[in-house]
């Protein structure tokens, strides 16, 4: 074979590869769905677990499902004994007194005993107990998990304080801040 007809030969291959690579791309299209880029533009949230399990509806002798199956929910109790072990795991005991105040910041306590009153001034504690009689918080960022408790007052900013009793008395002075049983749903404790 002379050198033309070599190159002509490779010239065709090339060329009939390229025109069928060519005539295939408009046959392909990729686009996201509608879903996706309302996802996408909308800010990402982060989403708790949900814990428990599936089950299934009951079937006719036919083999039709014949009622929806059910999923439980996370509830606030949940988030709540998840936030209280996970504190109770890394807290050092500390017995109540009279009056007691936490001053420090960065503290993790494990309240012990009845206490009578307690009064967070530092800043980013995380604090569980049994029992609290009233509650002020002035100090910010802190996490407090008490599963029975009469008085709440906060006047900080940003705390975060849940308890399990029904008839826990309120006053909030302050700003951003979470009381009630639901007061953990979504908090981070940071470890």
């Amino acid at each position: 074979m002379n050198m033309y007809s070599r190159l002509a030969k490779s010239c065709g291959l090339a060329l009939s590869t390229g025109l069928m690579v060519l005539a295939l791309a408009g046959c392909v299209s990729i686009e996201s769905s509608n879903d996706e880029q309302s996802s996408s533009s909308a800010p990402a949230q982060s989403a708790t677990p949900i814990e428990g399990t599936v089950t299934p509806s009951a079937k006719n002798p036919d083999g039709e499902a014949t009622g929806t199956a059910t999923v439980p929910k996370e509830t606030a109790a949940n988030s709540y004994d998840q936030t209280f072990r996970t504190i109770e795991s890394k807290a050092t005991e500390k017995k109540c007194s009279g009056k007691m105040t936490i001053s420090g910041d960065g503290e993790i306590l494990k309240l012990i005993g009845n206490c009578q009153q307690v009064e967070i001034a530092g800043t980013g504690n995380m604090i569980i107990g049994g029992r609290i009689k009233d509650l002020s918080i002035s100090g910010a960022g802190n996490i407090v998990a008490v599963n029975n408790i009469e008085n709440v007052s906060v006047s900080g900013v940003g705390n975060s304080v849940a308890w399990r009793n029904d008839n826990a008395s309120t006053e909030d002075a302050g700003q951003s801040n979470r009381l009630g049983s639901d007061a953990l749903d979504g908090v981070e404790l940071g470890y």
